[in-house]
């Protein structure tokens, strides 16, 4: 007897595993749940089952408002980590733009001292600062 009742709830299981999967796809592909519905089908559903099968029923169906709050709260997660990569991520243009325009003012800056005396302290500085910027952009990008 204990054979057959592991080999229901085996069953049970895979099938419960086929349904979350078939529903995610489904969220996936933009379904969303009707949740004015659910607190009646949540009570039709335990009226339709035998006494020994409630408190399982009962079970799956808190598990699976669990899983709706927990979706809930990772798809608001999810919103929040977007809004900061796009933050990030427009610093970070802010920064190679600064970089470009910085490097371009040093190197006119540079090009334009060609009449006076060059100076090997400033143009050595010149090249460590240009180098610096330079890995400062390819690191940025």
């Amino acid at each position: 007897m204990t054979v057959v009742l592991l080999k229901e709830l085996d069953s049970s299981r895979n099938r419960n595993a086929w349904y979350a999967s078939e529903l995610e796809l489904a969220r996936k592909a933009g379904y969303v749940p009707n949740a004015t519905l659910s607190p009646v089908l949540d009570s039709r559903a335990t009226e339709t089952f035998d006494d020994e099968d409630k408190p399982l029923i009962e079970a799956l169906l808190a598990m699976r408002t669990e899983l709706a709050s927990v979706q809930s709260a990772v798809d608001k997660q999810a919103i929040l980590a977007a809004k900061q990569i796009a933050e990030a991520e427009k610093q970070r243009d802010a920064a190679i733009q600064e970089a470009v325009y910085s490097r371009a003012k040093l190197a006119a800056h540079m090009g334009g001292s060609t009449a006076s005396t060059p100076q090997l302290d400033s143009d050595r500085d010149a090249d460590d600062r240009s180098n610096e910027i330079s890995k400062k952009l390819a690191a940025a990008l």
